[in-house]
């Protein structure tokens, strides 16, 4: 499939990301396929993996020892840089229990920068941390395209969800450019500027780095 998909695709070298989950096959593939590609794994996947393996019966640990282990887990899928991941994994290494310690550092810890939070940033993947958007047409797909169906069906119900999903597009996109932002910042302010150029969801972002460039002070050596 993936060999199908650089045949008609002439542009496949620009592809930069690949999220997946972490099936071995799978991941090998790709390497394969996509040698220069970042390969990272999805962030819902992971946390799901790690509910799913690390339990009381398949690590002999306590109830306790396994909601501590997950809360610390989180804590480090989310952590903003490698700094703070490397301070959670000292507390896991120092708290959590040895068969813990063992499969988290086996499986998940030489591949960290493939499923943190702070270490995705730099693969050009847009904050885009799940595969769940393509699950979830999946999903749809599945609900009007029986397994048996002929590929006459399978094509025309294809193309109803696709129309439909176009449609739903459409319409967000035109209640975002139609809803008028409140900014009470003057007009000549970067705020308002960015405002009016931005998505309010991409302005938020900017927004919140301006205030942060407050708090950033200049020191220059005497």
């Amino acid at each position: 499939m993936l060999e199908s998909f650089k045949k008609h695709n002439h542009s496949w070298e620009s592809t930069r990301v690949f999220t997946s989950d972490k099936d071995i096959k799978e991941r090998d593939a790709i390497i394969e396929c996509f040698p220069h590609v970042a390969l990272l794994i999805c962030l819902f996947q992971a946390m799901r993996s790690f509910r799913r393996e690390i339990t009381v019966d398949k690590l002999g640990i306590t109830p306790g020892q396994r909601l501590f282990s997950l809360e610390l887990v989180h804590k480090m899928a989310y952590a903003k840089s490698a700094h703070d991941y490397d301070q959670l994994h000292e507390q896991l290494v120092a708290n959590c229990p040895k068969n813990v310690i063992n499969y988290f550092d086996t499986n998940w810890h030489p591949i960290r920068a493939q499923w943190t939070m702070g270490m995705k940033f730099s693969t050009g993947c847009f904050m885009n941390t799940t595969n769940n958007r393509l699950e979830s047409f999946n999903s749809k797909l599945k609900s009007v395209i029986d397994r048996y169906s002929s590929l006459e069906n399978l094509l025309e119900n294809n193309f109803i969800i696709l129309t439909a999903l176009c449609a739903e597009r459409d319409h967000t996109a035109a209640i975002q450019v139609q809803k008028v932002t409140i900014c009470s910042q003057p007009e000549d302010s970067p705020v308002f500027k960015y405002r009016s150029q931005l998505t309010s969801y991409a302005a938020n972002f900017v927004v919140e780095q301006i205030s942060l460039a407050s708090n950033v002070s200049n020191r220059r050596s005497r």
